[in-house]
């Protein structure tokens, strides 16, 4: 699978966070910063020997039955998006994820790409309904839903929601940011010390 869209603590975020649910051990990699690990993939795309050495420079084995691989910044090596051919062909057992800002771009490079072998999944910042979800305000959320367009939003609730709305702008959306304000506020903090954590 690969990921793209949001800014790269995002992607790396979601990334963790649902590989931590499905899986023992994540062994992440991001090629931005690191010419060692470019250097895997330069030599051939054998998965077996790259798989082989990227345990020796993360100093843990990588058992495909447990461990989720996530390539980060993916579009600084070419020959690790064609290396998705041959973890699909070669070692299919082994689930790969890729994330990158640039990767359509990096996709009209002269490598090949593994067409039909790849997953695209773009992500985006949580829409307003979302987040308020996200601070349990469900009901809310259903009271918003039943007004029409041009239907104005109760007195009584204006409040919270220009609350809300101030803390969603301060956010971005960004689920990890999202989740940490709502932990704040949980925690007797204002917005505005939130907002100097952002």
């Amino acid at each position: 699978m690969s990921s793209k869209g949001f800014a790269s603590a995002a992607r790396r975020f979601f990334c963790a966070s649902s590989a931590k649910k499905n899986y023992a051990d994540v062994a992440y990699f991001k090629f931005e910063v690191n010419t060692a690990l470019r250097e895997r993939f330069a030599f051939d795309l054998d998965v077996r020997r790259i798989v082989a050495e990227l345990s020796i420079l993360r100093n843990r084995k990588i058992d495909p039955a447990e461990t989720l691989l996530i390539f980060d910044e993916v579009q600084f090596c070419n020959e690790a998006l064609a290396s998705l051919k041959y973890f699909c062909e070669e070692m299919p057992e082994q689930h790969v994820v890729c994330a990158g800002s640039l990767i359509g771009i990096a996709l009209s490079k002269p490598l090949s790409f593994p067409v039909g072998k790849v997953s695209f999944l773009t992500l985006r910042p949580m829409n307003f309904f979302e987040f308020l979800m996200a601070h349990n305000e469900d009901m809310l959320c259903d009271y918003l839903k039943t007004l029409s367009s041009n239907e104005k939003v109760s007195d009584l609730f204006v409040p919270k929601m220009e609350s809300h709305f101030r803390n969603y702008v301060i956010t971005g959306g960004m689920p990890e940011a999202v989740g940490r304000c709502g932990a704040a506020s949980q925690n007797g903090q204002t917005a505005k010390s939130r907002c100097f954590a952002y």
